[in-house]
C-alpha cells in the first residue's frame, strides 16, 4: 500500500514576513533531494541541516508568482536564562564569527553600535525577544513547500520596513554568497519546476496580515426523507391528489425560526495560513 504523502499549507508571504522552516526530516522527499541531501562529490547540501527548524525573514520575493524566497535565520543560538542569555559571539563554536557579522532583535544584547536593532512592526515581539540574533552570512534560497507560520507567536509578525532594508544593505554589504543567492533566485524563478504549487498571494497594497475571517454561514442541515415520504411526494407530483406528509421536525424548526442541525465542520478558517502545522518546536 504506498505511503500517503502529508499535504502541507503554503503561507502567503510579503518582503518582511516571519515564517518557519520546517525541519529537515519533515520535508517532502522531493525538498529533502534537493536542498539537504548532499549532491554526488559534495559533502554538504543547499541547506544545512541546523538551519532547519528556525524562523526566517522573506528578505527578497521576486513576483506574486513566485515559488522561491531568498531567506535568513532567527535563532537563539542556545541562549537563555542558564546562560546569562549570552550572546552567540561569546559561546561555543560561534566565538570563531566575526561579531560584525551579527544583527539583534529588539530586547537582544547587540554586538556593535554600528547598526541599530531589528525591529518588528507595530512594536511586536519574538517570544524570545532577549535572544533573536540573524547571522547575515545565512542566506537561503528556499520554496514555499519547506516554509510555513511561525506558530509560537499569537499572530503574524513582519518586519519593520526600514528594519528589513538596513539588513538587506548589511547582508548585500558582509554576506559572502549574497550575489550568488540572488543569481540562484532569479534561476528559479526562471525554472520553477510544476509539481510546486503556486502560492496564495494577499494583495500587495495591504501592509498589515488579514485578520483571520469569519466561517462562512453554512445552508441549515435537514434531515433527508424517508424512502415512503419520497415516494408519496412523487405520487403527488404525477397525480396532484394526494398531498405529501410535511416533515413534523421541519415544521418545529420553521415555527421556531432556529437554525439547528448544523453539521458543518467546526473549527475557525484562518485565511493567513495560520492552519498550518508548523513553527511549534522550540528554535
Amino acid at each position: 500500500m504506498a505511503q500517503r504523502q502529508p499535504v502541507y499549507h503554503t503561507p502567503y508571504a510579503h518582503e518582511g514576513d516571519i515564517l518557519f522552516l520546517r525541519r529537515w526530516d519533515e520535508f517532502l522527499p522531493r525538498d529533502y533531494d534537493a536542498l539537504v541531501r548532499p549532491a554526488p562529490g559534495c559533502q554538504k547540501g543547499r541547506i544545512p541541516k541546523r538551519a532547519t527548524g528556525h524562523p526566517v525573514i522573506v528578505l527578497r520575493r521576486q513576483s506574486k508568482q513566485s515559488t522561491h524566497v531568498l531567506v535568513t535565520t532567527v535563532s537563539s543560538y542556545g541562549s537563555g536564562p542558564g546562560n546569562g542569555f549570552a550572546p552567540p559571539w561569546e559561546r561555543g563554536c560561534n566565538r570563531r564569527k566575526d561579531k560584525a557579522d551579527f544583527r539583534a532583535f529588539d530586547g537582544a544584547e547587540r554586538p556593535c553600535d554600528e547598526y541599530p536593532p531589528l525591529r518588528l512592526r507595530d512594536g511586536r515581539q519574538f517570544p524570545k525577544s532577549r535572544t533573536c540574533w540573524v547571522y547575515v552570512q545565512s542566506a537561503l534560497v528556499v520554496p514555499f513547500s519547506v516554509l510555513g507560520w511561525f506558530k509560537l507567536s499569537p499572530e503574524p509578525l513582519r518586519m519593520e520596513r526600514s528594519s528589513l532594508m538596513d539588513l538587506r544593505r548589511h547582508m548585500a554589504k558582509r554576506c559572502l554568497v549574497w550575489e550568488d543567492r540572488l543569481r540562484e533566485l532569479n534561476a528559479a524563478e526562471q525554472t520553477s519546476p510544476s509539481c510546486l504549487s503556486q502560492p496564495r498571494w494577499r494583495p500587495s497594497n495591504s501592509e498589515t496580515p488579514s485578520p483571520p475571517c469569519r466561517r462562512l454561514p453554512s445552508s441549515p442541515w435537514t434531515r433527508p426523507a424517508d424512502a415512503n415520504q419520497q415516494e408519496r411526494q412523487r405520487a403527488s407530483a404525477a397525480t396532484g391528489s394526494t398531498r405529501a406528509r410535511p416533515n413534523p421536525e421541519e415544521s418545529v424548526r420553521e415555527a421556531s425560526g432556529a437554525v439547528s442541525g448544523d453539521r458543518t465542520q467546526e473549527g475557525t478558517c484562518y485565511p493567513t495560513g495560520w492552519c498550518a502545522s508548523w513553527g511549534g518546536r522550540e528554535w
